[in-house]
């Protein structure tokens, strides 16, 4: 015993309460009785892709991590989404915002192997949003999740850019509604970007035979100005059978972070006429085909494109009458339509015309359609102004016998 006393228990009691054995009945002790100091299990999950400020679009693969305290190893896993700490049904997430347990209906199990989901981005609308990642705190259906403190916000953009309008004109800056194999057009797009950036390398024309072109806003090669979100190409119309086509503007937007563009199409149609209507015969309705100065020449010219059935009609005709009228105003005659492909074409030859008599002076008649397919033809007139002629005046006395003398000179008895 010390000498102070019974005041102090022996030393191996002290040593008792250092060992490890002591330390454990003490634990146990105090889990029966209520005495420990509260030890809380804790699962925490980090989103670690998409990045914050991310723009993501279609089905994105959503990488987290997750750390574990209080000896928990964690159970069930779910995936949810929040907008402004709220779950996609606008019901407030419980616990810390935009923590916390969802309500079981806004998450889904994760669909992806390891720690991994494959978020489908359209189920939700295209806006501002938080993927989380939910972890039960053990299996057992009261156990709690957790999720992350702070899901990244990332933009969910679903929508392509707009074409907001489209221009197809011919060179002539008048709307192109048909042509012919050769002709040039010009394509004008408007194009405005959703949430991405547009990506401005990838505005294409497609043209009917397939063929790809890359629209430009540069201001050069047909294109008005620069930079002011109006794609322009400038295409040649093919070789092609006699129909209507289309062409195709596509234009999509693009981000480092999002799986695929979104992509938007826009099409205008044009009539390519690729029959060319032929002068099958040209006649005469004149007596004949000799004029003079002062004379109206007609001729009749029958036109069609397959020579069989009516003709076509709707063309304009025209007649060059400079061989046999040198007073000739281009586009003086004048022609009518019967419209069943037979066109009357007629001109006056000026009075004033000095150009020699001749035959077969050459009169080129041309039929043309809407678009400029085209024919011409020879018509051969004659021009003879010179009148009739006397070469010789035999003068006869036909009272022989009454005068003295047939002698050729009129007198009072003839």
């Amino acid at each position: 015993m010390s000498e102070k006393g019974d005041c102090h228990p022996p030393r191996f009691i002290g040593a008792l309460f250092r060992t490890r054995e002591l330390r454990l009945l003490l634990f146990f002790g105090g889990l029966l009785f209520g005495t420990h100091p509260a030890v809380r299990a804790e699962v925490r999950s980090h989103v670690l892709w998409p990045p914050p400020g991310a723009i993501v679009n279609d089905t994105v693969v959503v990488r987290w991590t997750a750390t574990y305290s209080g000896g928990d190893v964690g159970g069930d896993t779910r995936f949810g989404v929040l907008r402004n700490f709220e779950n996609i049904d606008g019901i407030k997430a419980s616990g810390n915002p935009p923590g916390g347990d969802p309500p079981p209906d806004s998450t889904v199990p994760v669909t992806g192997p390891g720690s991994t989901h494959l978020w489908n981005t359209r189920e939700v609308p295209d806006g501002i949003w938080h993927p989380n990642i939910f972890i039960r705190e053990g299996n057992a259906a009261g156990d709690d999740y957790d999720g992350d403190t702070e899901g990244p916000e990332v933009l969910v953009d679903n929508t392509p850019p707009w074409i907001t309008e489209m221009d197809l004109t011919g060179w002539d800056g008048l709307p192109f509604v048909q042509g012919k194999p050769g002709d040039t057009a010009r394509i004008e797009a408007r194009v405005a970007a959703q949430g991405a950036p547009l990506d401005t390398t990838s505005v294409l024309l497609t043209l009917p035979n397939g063929t790809t072109m890359l629209m430009g806003d540069t201001g050069n090669y047909g294109d008005r100005f620069a930079n002011d979100s109006v794609f322009t190409a400038i295409f040649t119309l093919s070789d092609s059978p006699t129909g209507t086509y289309q062409i195709t503007v596509t234009v999509r937007d693009t981000f480092p972070t999002m799986p695929v563009s979104n992509i938007r199409t826009a099409s205008e149609g044009f009539f390519l006429d690729n029959d060319t209507a032929t002068i099958l015969y040209i006649t005469t309705t004149d007596p004949d085909t000799i004029y003079r100065n002062g004379q109206t020449i007609t001729f009749q010219v029958f036109a069609d494109t397959n020579a069989s059935g009516p003709g076509e009609s709707g063309l304009t005709v025209t007649a060059n009458f400079l061989n046999v009228d040198d007073r000739y105003i281009q586009n003086a005659e004048v022609f009518s339509d019967d419209g069943s492909g037979t066109y009357t074409v007629r001109y006056t030859i000026s009075l004033n015309n000095t150009l020699p008599n001749g035959n077969d002076s050459r009169i080129i008649v041309r039929v043309e359609d809407a678009v400029g397919n085209f024919d011409t033809e020879i018509w051969l007139v004659s021009l003879d102004n010179s009148g009739p002629t006397m070469d010789s005046l035999v003068i006869s006395d036909l009272q022989i016998g009454t005068d003295s003398a047939f002698d050729q000179l009129l007198n009072d008895n003839d």
